[in-house]
């Protein structure tokens, strides 16, 4: 699973490290019914649009 999100990231140009790092500190205290947030795809498109 992780080589599989690992992957993912690359394929849409995320630094893993990056994406890692902020979703396992978000984990413990994001809502189960919003956990496909913190899929690499919606995770860049998140970060993409709050920080450029």
């Amino acid at each position: 699973m992780i080589y599989s999100l690992v992957a993912t990231c690359k394929l849409h140009g995320i630094d893993p490290f990056e994406y890692f790092r902020d979703v396992l500190g978000r984990l413990p205290s994001h809502p189960i019914n919003h956990i496909h947030e913190l899929l690499p795809h919606n995770w860049k498109a998140a970060h993409t649009d709050s920080s450029h």
